[in-house]
């Protein structure tokens, strides 16, 4: 999604480099196409990943503390490898998160950066591109939301309050 994204800045800043207004309206509406078409993108992979990951983040804290329990108790090689395996796993799919959502962010940052500005019919069609690119697109969680560094902060810290609990008990 990133390469994506970056692709568009370098289509975008390619809009303004010709003078015929246009040549700058037939590249800006392939920009605009070519945006949409990334968010559709990103929209469609949201709703595999909700259906596909989301459960592991639904049961990743319970998990991870479980088998923290299992390291603490029975001192085991292989379940501190589990562990870090499965905090690794929820790691990475908190990064993809973040990083879609950032590089969505970015779109906006890319547009108001040209000179969009000084071609005033053009700027309608611009203004559109930066108010669609303000929300981010994320890739949802099942039940906690999106995941990004957020949901990793929200997991690791209720793996700890389930990990302090289980071995209070004994």
């Amino acid at each position: 999604m990133a390469a994506k994204i970056d692709h568009l800045r370098t289509l975008l800043e390619g809009v303004f480099q010709n003078t015929s207004y246009d040549i700058k309206k037939q590249k800006l509406k392939v920009c605009i196409l070519y945006h949409q078409q990334i968010i559709r993108l990103n929209e469609r992979i949201s709703a595999l990943v909700t259906e596909m990951l989301g459960q592991i983040s639904f049961v990743a804290a319970i998990v991870i503390s479980c088998i923290g329990n299992v390291i603490v108790k029975q001192y085991s090689i292989g379940a501190l490898v589990y562990m870090g395996g499965f905090v690794t796993a929820v790691y990475m799919m908190c990064l993809t998160g973040q990083i879609i959502k950032d590089e969505t962010l970015k779109v906006d940052n890319i547009v108001f950066n040209l000179n969009w500005y000084t071609d005033l019919n053009l700027a309608k069609d611009m203004v559109l591109i930066m108010r669609r690119s303000q929300k981010p697109v994320n890739l949802r969680s099942f039940l906690f939301g999106v995941f990004d560094y957020q949901l990793l902060v929200v997991i690791i810290k209720t793996s700890y309050s389930y990990f302090t609990l289980m071995t209070q008990r004994g």
